[in-house]
């Protein structure tokens, strides 16, 4: 469905992939824990299940797939040729890390229920504005086969620190 909507509509590019994505998963956390500051976690627990599910769901299998390719395919038009494999290599170790510190955010229920999905619901908002203000929309951008040149690189020095 992704897909489709990326193939046919030119609107519909990375960054708004990302957000309707993050957006649904923003909105499932909130819910959970508005009801958890509420106090209502043991009365209104099928909506707290319903909406574990549908965080789960979307981030394992649609979500999952498209920020996967979302994320990936910005990453492979951001950078040029010389140094895209460093790039998605990158992307990929952050990924894996991610994947083996997430499910221990969950021994913080041990100190406020509600704290893991807080700290998802922040770490989730903060990937959503980071996406959106900070990369440009790359759908239809030609891919860069060459590095910047030397003075607008931006770690690079005009003087060696040996003539200095």
């Amino acid at each position: 469905m992704v897909g489709v909507g990326d193939y046919f509509c030119r609107r519909v590019g990375r960054k708004l992939i990302n957000f309707v994505a993050i957006t649904f998963i923003m909105g499932a956390l909130a819910i959970i824990c508005g009801l958890y500051l509420q106090g209502l976690q043991m009365r209104e627990a099928w909506v707290i299940r319903y909406c574990t599910i549908g965080v789960t769901a979307m981030t394992s299998q649609a979500s999952s797939y498209t920020l996967y390719i979302a994320k990936f395919m910005i990453t492979n038009e951001l950078f040029p040729t010389a140094v895209r494999n460093i790039a998605v290599s990158a992307l990929s170790v952050a990924s894996r890390l991610g994947t083996i510190i997430a499910p221990q955010l969950f021994y913080l229920a041990d100190v406020l229920p509600v704290l893991p999905y807080m700290v998802l619901l922040v770490l989730s908002l903060l990937d959503c504005i980071s996406f959106q203000f900070f990369l440009p929309e790359t759908k239809g951008t030609n891919l860069e086969n060459h590095l910047p040149p030397k003075d607008q690189r931006i770690f690079y020095r005009k003087q060696s620190v040996l003539e200095e």
